[in-house]
């Protein structure tokens, strides 16, 4: 079966309060001193913030499609990664799994390693330092995550009467509310999802995050901590 996650919308293990140190800095510094003139056309902004967002976009939209500011989702440079996300509160633990600002996602070593032994080539990590408030490096070793694959799976006529919704302006959907009765309901297509492990969908923005009986199998193995998720239809 597949199971469906969203992550968490209040602060806490899966959602630490938190930012990335020197990152806008360095991205706005690469956009007014380095990138090439027309380039920085693209994005029509002289102080870069358009440029920083379309960065987040990379992190969780599909390379190639096109969204609100009419560029092309590209690849992420070397210099787009993040490399120290600091903590603003206290957290005895984090999720081996946990949401960062701009939806990009982090993963503690243990993660990454079952992902990249049962689908390995497909998503992309890079080590990222998580430091405590007071400025001490976290205890465990964590990674930005780029989950690597979108697929078409989503059935919204077999799903549940009244288990979604479509999303404004756009063919897509969403789960009609975030709760078990309703992910539970969401049907999906055995045959469009193949040998897939872990993916996000292009037509269902919520769940966000979506994944295999083999990899959750393998993940409660390890004994790793996992936002909230639920198993969902498959036919």
């Amino acid at each position: 079966m597949v199971w469906g996650l969203n992550m968490p919308s209040g602060f806490g293990n899966y959602l630490p309060d938190g930012d990335f140190a020197g990152y806008g800095d360095r991205l706005k510094k690469y956009f007014v001193e380095e990138m090439p003139e027309e380039q920085k056309a693209k994005f029509g902004d002289g102080a870069g913030s358009k440029y920083r967002y379309h960065v987040s976009q990379k992190f969780t939209e599909e390379p190639g499609s096109v969204l609100g500011d009419g560029i092309p989702v590209g690849q992420i440079s070397e210099h787009e990664w993040p490399n120290k996300f600091e903590l603003h509160k206290s957290y005895a633990a984090l999720g081996s799994l946990f949401q960062m600002p701009n939806r990009l996602l982090a993963v503690e070593t243990a993660f990454k390693d079952v992902v990249e032994r049962v689908e390995p080539g497909i998503h992309q990590f890079r080590p990222l330092s998580v430091t405590t408030r007071i400025g001490k490096v976290f205890p465990k070793q964590y990674y930005t995550l780029v989950i690597g694959q979108f697929l078409d799976s989503f059935d919204p006529i077999a799903s549940d009467e009244g288990t979604w919704e479509k999303a404004k302006n756009s063919d897509s959907y969403l789960v009609y509310i975030n709760s078990k009765k309703y992910i539970a309901g969401l049907a999906f297509s055995r045959s469009a999802i193949g040998g897939a492990q872990l993916w996000r969908e292009r037509k269902l923005y919520s769940p966000e995050i979506y994944f295999s009986d083999t990899l959750k199998a393998e993940l409660e193995k390890a004994g790793l901590r996992l936002p909230q998720h639920f198993q969902m239809k498959e036919l």
